[in-house]
């Protein structure tokens, strides 16, 4: 085994999905849960997004980003081979009260309860269909060493190098 590291990164940080609706996505994650947006929208969630062909978000706290690209045509929610997509929660929240959130939000719910021996699990749909997940699970020891990433890249530290 080496002791060189991978390029770092900060992990899967997101995912684009097509919509109907750039703006009635948005505001459907913005409500559940907090969403903000990215980019050149930075600072708008007050206006008016419906003229928006896509918009990125992500959550406060947290590296991830949704973006959410308006469809060429109808939306059913299908995902191919992806079963759904998931949001972690930070504190374990009983799931009547985070299905009540999302219901609230305009999703609906599919399921919920908890893991075996884990924490509560909401799964549901947003409004174009996509299956979505909000779970709770305390973090894994070995994950707690997050890294810094101020920290400047050092090539000599990775397994991967640039060509010569």
């Amino acid at each position: 085994m080496t002791d060189k590291h991978p390029i770092p990164t900060f992990g899967l940080t997101h995912v684009a999905i097509a919509v109907s609706s750039p703006e009635r996505s948005f505001r459907f994650y913005e409500q559940l849960l907090g969403a903000r947006l990215l980019g050149d929208l930075e600072g708008r969630e007050g206006e008016d997004l419906s003229g928006e062909d896509w918009i990125e978000f992500g959550t406060a706290g947290a590296q991830d980003v949704l973006v959410l690209m308006r469809a060429d045509g109808p939306v059913t929610g299908d995902t191919g081979q992806l079963a759904h997509f998931g949001f972690r929660l930070q504190a374990e929240v009983d799931s009547e009260v985070v299905a009540a959130a999302v219901e609230a939000a305009g999703g609906t719910v599919t399921s919920k309860g908890r893991f075996p021996g884990g924490g509560p699990f909401v799964f549901a749909t947003d409004p174009d269909g996509y299956e979505i997940e909000l779970w709770y699970e305390t973090q894994a020891e070995w994950r707690s060493d997050s890294g810094d990433a101020s920290k400047p890249f050092d090539e000599g530290e990775f397994a991967i190098s640039p060509r010569d």
